[in-house]
């Protein structure tokens, strides 16, 4: 997901706080990153990006 300019605020928190309740250690990571993507002012995007083992935990955080 696109990080907005001004940042995530609690939200990472509540994202990994979801992961630790709701999934077994090593059945989920998180990553920041930033690639060549840029918003229409042509400032370069950063992402967080989330994984699962399972799609069916991916699309329950997706939902949370």
């Amino acid at each position: 997901m696109p990080v907005p300019g001004t940042g995530l605020g609690e939200r990472p928190t509540k994202m990994h706080d979801w992961g630790r309740d709701n999934g077994a250690a090593g059945e989920w990571e998180q990553h920041g990153r930033v690639d060549d993507r840029r918003d229409e002012r042509g400032i370069r995007i950063d992402f967080a990006r989330f994984y699962f083992m399972d799609s069916a935990d991916a699309e329950r955080f997706r939902r949370e």
